[in-house]
């Protein structure tokens, strides 16, 4: 709605203040409830000012994001890069990785809030009609760099076997490793290695099984692993540098993961063979 001054301030003699005032919407307020207040919300965007009234200080007739990007500067030497999955089906959340690379000779200064969250990265999506559209609209979470999955390992365990009685495997978005080893060496047992090159969507549909804040709020230990040589079983995900490892019963279910270990488990059970 409009402030009470600008309803004083439209009044005529014919038609005086409040008798003036109506209940709706003017065009110009109309467009504000459109497309305001996230231009003026968001971090580092326009202020309010004093409302969206003609008569008084406040920020003119609103724009989008798009329209805020027009006219700023290019860094030649400044190359951005941003890797999505090739194919996505309507409806599903998927990944988006952004890197920005100096190409150029010279150093460069480049801001700490250069991602959605913070305001400084704004990217627009084309649809295919042709119409630009503020990628906000469709983002769903952000999360810096310091904060990225980096790696993913799990395992199983029996303390009291002595041959071929660990299982490792180490995921990171370039390869998973698999690893059997043995507590004790035996020359006729020698440790089995393997390796495969990963790919980009089974690390992202991985990344997508993880919440970092419930992983990281699980205790260290659940139930009783290798519990009578019955086996035990960990998983350990390592984010923004910091590693946290839980162990478990063997094949254990564990409610708040349950989704996250079956994949772990089928990845085990799969490069094994090989």
């Amino acid at each position: 709605m409009n402030q009470t001054g600008d309803a004083i301030g439209f009044a005529t003699e014919a038609n005086p203040y409040p008798c003036n005032a109506t209940m709706g919407f003017d065009d110009h307020n109309l467009t504000s409830l459109i497309h305001s207040p996230d231009p003026q919300v968001k971090p580092g965007w326009k202020e309010f000012g004093w409302g969206h009234g003609r008569v008084w200080s406040g920020v003119a007739e609103p724009i989008d994001a798009i329209g805020l990007d027009e006219g700023g500067p290019e860094a030649g030497d400044l190359q951005l890069r941003v890797d999505l999955p090739r194919v996505a089906t309507r409806g599903e959340s998927v990944s988006a990785t952004v890197t920005v690379t100096n190409v150029g000779s010279a150093p460069r200064d480049v801001t700490t809030a250069l991602n959605l969250a913070e305001g400084d990265l704004r990217l627009t999506v084309t649809t295919p009609s042709g119409q630009a559209v503020d990628a906000r609209d469709v983002v769903q979470s952000t999360m810096n760099a310091s904060e990225d999955l980096s790696m993913v390992r799990t395992g199983t365990y029996f303390g009291e076997s002595l041959i071929h009685s660990n299982e490792t495997v180490t995921i990171t978005p370039e390869k998973t490793s698999y690893a059997l080893t043995s507590n004790v060496q035996d020359p006729q047992y020698p440790d089995v290695t393997v390796e495969r090159e990963a790919t980009r969507e089974d690390w992202d549909e991985l990344q997508d099984l993880i919440d970092p804040a419930k992983f990281r709020a699980l205790p260290a230990t659940l139930g009783q692993p290798d519990a009578a040589d019955r086996g035990g079983e960990w998983v350990e995900i390592t984010v923004g540098g910091e590693t946290k490892r839980i162990d478990l019963e063997l094949n254990a279910s564990v409610p708040e993961i349950d989704t996250l270990l079956r994949k772990l488990r089928e990845t085990r059970n799969d490069i094994s063979q090989k």
